[in-house]
């Protein structure tokens, strides 16, 4: 029988309380990225409330741990123009802002496709194993959290750029569909994951650890079915600030980007499996 997975978040009046599927690796005090996005994406989404609007960009500053804990979201509408449509939103524990995002909603017109520089489509998932986020079995004890939650496909192998599919097998909130652009920016931050992949120099060996401070996404349409493609095309790092950069792909080919500022973060490395 399979695992039955608690929603990332359970709504409690006007606050969001995460469950046991939020946490991340480093404390099961703090969530991980994901969740964080995934709300701010889903509460941008609902502050719009309009299909005609594509959330061509979001950004999503990630300065302060999250908390494991009740948390309240407050959302401003900065342009409500006809074509274009700014909001933000702040994720609130108590109150203390924690994280915060900018949302860009552009109209969607009838127009001529024109896709010029498009990339070879991403092999599909069909037929990948399904595995651990940094592949491999978690090992015994390892805390849980988002990152255990989430499915992954690999699609490479060994050392140089690497791409990989993530799935979402869950409800972000408790009884809500999660919107196709919810579902991305929850798992869009594992682009720090493939890119931390990417890097490594030696087969079986992890090399310096870093956490994103940022991610924004760009997307060109919402992402079709649960699984999101991502193959890391550049990454680079100079005295401890990286910047990566992935491509968003679905079963359809691709449908965005994501990029990430990334810190430095002190851990000695430790064998990692190829």
């Amino acid at each position: 029988m399979s695992e039955v997975l608690p929603p990332v978040f359970r709504r409690d009046g006007e606050f969001f309380v995460p469950t046991d599927a939020a946490p991340g690796p480093w404390s099961p005090k703090a969530l991980h990225g994901g969740p964080v996005c995934g709300l701010l994406c889903r509460c941008l989404e609902q502050a719009v409330d309009d299909s005609a609007l594509l959330p061509a960009r979001l950004t999503i500053d990630l300065f302060r741990a999250v908390p494991k804990a009740p948390l309240s979201v407050k959302t401003r509408v900065v342009r409500d123009g006809r074509r274009i449509k700014a909001v933000d939103a702040s994720i609130l524990h108590e109150d203390t802002e924690v994280a915060r995002a900018s949302g860009l909603f552009l109209l969607r017109t009838e127009h001529e496709l024109n896709d010029p520089f498009a990339l070879e489509p991403m092999p599909g998932p069909d037929g990948l194993e399904t595995g651990s986020l940094m592949g491999g079995r978690r090992p015994p004890g390892a805390p849980r959290g988002f990152h255990t939650v989430i499915q992954a496909r690999w699609a490479t192998k060994g050392l140089g750029p690497q791409a990989a599919w993530f799935r979402l097998p869950t409800e972000l909130v408790e009884g809500e569909a999660t919107s196709p652009f919810a579902r991305a920016a929850a798992v869009g931050d594992f682009a720090n994951a493939v890119a931390s992949r990417s890097m490594r120099r030696e087969p079986g060996v992890r090399g310096p650890s870093f956490i994103n401070t940022d991610t924004t996404l760009y997307f060109s349409r919402a992402p079709v079915g649960e699984w999101l493609g991502m193959a890391a095309d550049y990454g680079v790092e100079r005295d401890g600030i990286g910047l990566i950069e992935v491509a968003l792909f679905d079963t359809e080919g691709r449908c965005g980007r994501s990029v990430q500022a990334r810190l430095a973060n002190r851990r000695n490395p430790g064998p990692a499996k190829s």
